[in-house]
């Protein structure tokens, strides 16, 4: 059962061991470029 949590684990620290170009508030800008973008696009009609 620990081990499903030591996989979540790592992925927050590594967001914390990266440098400070990395922040959350790019990544959240990013985030919502995203879903702009698929916003934009109607899912589900390519014509």
């Amino acid at each position: 059962m620990s081990e499903s949590q030591v996989d979540a684990s790592p992925v927050s620290i590594d967001l914390r061991h990266l440098p400070p170009v990395f922040m959350p508030e790019a990544i959240v800008l990013r985030i919502e470029e995203a879903l702009a973008l698929l916003a934009l696009e109607p899912s589900g009609s390519d014509s």
